[in-house]
């Protein structure tokens, strides 16, 4: 939580402790000796973060208002024909460009309404 309030957007964590004024002796004196007097406020606000999260691809796997925006086209229901699909060890996966090729292709496009 002290790396969320004090880093730049997007910088890498490892940047930040590499940049961090004092370093890593610093980052343990804020984190486990409690110099900034701030312990409870990031145990608060770490707490918060878990209590709060929410897996988004499992959402999208079991939520059908979630699930209904990964559709091909936003304004039809139909199935990209350039989207084909062949099976390996009891699982589908996307076609390669050979396959595609030769009709290969033992299942349709599937647009899956749970």
């Amino acid at each position: 939580m002290f790396y969320v309030r004090t880093a730049d957007p997007l910088q890498r964590t490892s940047t930040w402790r590499d940049n961090l004024e004092g370093s890593l002796d610093y980052l343990i004196d804020v984190v486990i000796a409690d110099k900034l007097k701030i312990a409870a406020e990031l145990e608060t606000e770490m707490q918060h973060v878990v209590d709060t999260y929410e897996d988004e691809w499992k959402k999208a796997v079991t939520d059908q208002e979630t699930r209904k925006r990964f559709r091909h086209f936003v304004n039809s229901d139909a199935a990209d024909a350039n989207v084909t699909f062949v099976k390996e060890r009891g699982q589908i996966r996307p076609a390669t460009l050979e396959e595609r090729k030769t009709k290969l292709l033992d299942i349709p496009v599937v647009v899956e309404t749970v």
